[in-house]
């Protein structure tokens, strides 16, 4: 009995000496998920996997890296990745950070994702605060409608790169008065929405797509270069500044709406929606073989329009600004041309199919073809070259003046005609109506006096009037 006594006793001390057999498992993150300044923790696929413990960092702790080896799962149910005062997160392929929200964390942060990063309650991935933060993604960001979140503040740059096979289930979300950048070469299923008086940058490469809607409001500074499509519109509301770019074999699909104190905008592409554009300086180029469908309108204190390309529901410009606008060679407006301001010059050399309505004081030269009624309604239309397929209509308060050559002409009552310029002679190649209470002025100089040359019909109802020019007249019976 002793002797088999002293046997299990043996047995027992041999078998406690045995490490491999009493030694605990190895934790999958190592050495610990409490880092402090300058740690690396490092997941791999060593048991326990998946770690049900959040990483996060010590209060303070900078420069801490995390390092998700492929295989390497962390999902809890809590933010998964906090980092309190930056460092480094690279999440390789075949990785998993998953939980409430996936990465939580304060820059500078560098982050680098090629596996698989979800938010299952709120966003994959948070970035607050100072500093300069990155996040690469060409991997899979997902997050409860949120996939990434940018916080940003003065004088902090957040940058997100979403490149090659990367993806973005869920919109991205940015705020403050910071710096954003967006690069999208991936694959973004889902909008973006920025809030703040900071600066923004979004590009986005020729085939790829932005498939929610681009939405930025505040006082910013906002660029934007689009290869690809932006498949549910782009609003840009504030006092900032824009400048956006919709490059050649680019779409913007639906709602196109920009508002800010000083707006460029480019086209070499196709505007499915149209093109909306309110306050402050504004300054549009349709290029050739760019395409604008649906309603083009522009509301400013002064606005510049160029069109080489085609304008298929014409353009209204209005705001009681100062507006230039310009049909250039090879260019096509369909539909009407409406402006109205205080100071209108309007050029075509191209083809212009609906004709134009005026209000304000308007040069208008045409050395292109014309087409379609043109209507006075307010101020003064000078014509300069021929809009002689044009019908003209000059209504009360508005007056017609040039040496140019119209169509057939109906001057209302209250409307004026004034041929010359200075004096000079006006064509109507048609008929010619002065309706009754209609005024016909005649500018007058001691050499000469302007004149009206019709080819049709004139059907004189109104009253004429002088204009005389400074000089010595002769007085004759």
């Amino acid at each position: 009995m002793r002797t088999h006594l002293l046997t299990t006793v043996a047995a027992g001390a041999l078998l406690a000496a045995m490490p491999w057999v009493v030694a605990p498992a190895r934790a999958a993150c190592t050495p610990t998920v409490t880092p402090t300044t300058g740690q690396t923790v490092t997941c791999d696929t060593t048991p326990p996997n998946p770690v049900t413990t959040a990483i996060v960092s010590q209060p303070g702790s900078t420069n801490v890296t995390i390092n998700m080896l492929s295989g390497a799962q962390l999902n809890v149910n809590s933010n998964a990745v906090v980092l309190n005062a930056g460092g480094q997160v690279t999440n390789n392929s075949g990785a998993i950070i998953q939980g409430t929200t996936g990465i939580n964390s304060t820059g500078p942060l560098t982050v680098n994702n090629n596996g698989q990063i979800t938010g299952t309650s709120g966003p994959g991935v948070v970035i607050n605060g100072a500093g300069n933060s990155t996040l690469t993604n060409t991997g899979s960001i997902n997050g409860s409608g949120t996939a990434v979140q940018f916080n940003t503040v003065v004088g902090s740059s957040q940058t997100f790169n979403n490149s090659g096979n990367g993806s973005i289930n869920g919109n991205f979300v940015g705020s403050g008065d910071g710096a954003i950048v967006i690069t999208n070469s991936g694959n973004f299923n889902g909008g973006i929405t920025i809030n703040g008086n900071g600066s923004n940058s979004i590009t986005t490469a020729a085939g790829r797509n932005i498939n929610g809607q681009v939405s930025i409001s505040g006082n910013s500074q906002n660029t934007i270069v689009n290869g690809g499509a932006f498949n549910n519109g782009l609003v840009i509301s504030g006092a900032g500044s824009n400048d956006i770019t919709n490059q050649a074999g680019a779409f913007i699909n639906q709602t196109f709406s920009v508002a800010g104190s000083q707006n460029t905008i480019t086209n070499a592409g196709t505007l499915n929606n149209g093109l909306t554009v309110g306050n402050g300086v504004n300054t549009i180029t349709n290029q050739s073989g760019a395409t604008i469908n649906q309603t083009f309108s522009v509301t400013g204190t002064q606005n510049t329009i160029t069109n080489f390309g085609t304008l298929n529901n014409g353009v209204t410009v209005s705001g009681g600004g100062i507006n230039s606008i310009t049909n250039g060679q090879g260019g096509v407006i369909n539909q009407a041309v409406n402006v109205t301001g205080t100071q209108n010059t309007i050029t075509n050399s191209g083809t212009l199919n609906n004709g134009v309505t005026v209000s304000g004081m308007t040069v208008l030269t045409n050395n292109g073809s014309y087409f379609g009624a043109t209507t006075v309604n307010a101020g003064a239309l000078i014509v300069i070259g021929s809009i002689a397929n044009s019908p003209v209509t000059v209504n009360s308060g508005a007056a017609l003046l040039g040496s140019g050559t119209v169509g057939s002409t109906v001057v209302n009552s209250g409307g004026f005609l004034v041929p010359g310029n200075s004096p000079g002679t006006m064509t109507v190649a048609g008929n010619l109506a002065l309706q009754s209470g209609a005024f016909y002025i005649v500018q007058v100089n001691p050499a000469t006096a302007s004149t009206t040359n019709v080819s049709g019909t004139a059907s004189l109802a109104g009253t004429v009037g002088a204009i005389f020019a400074s000089g010595s007249y002769v007085t004759r019976f």
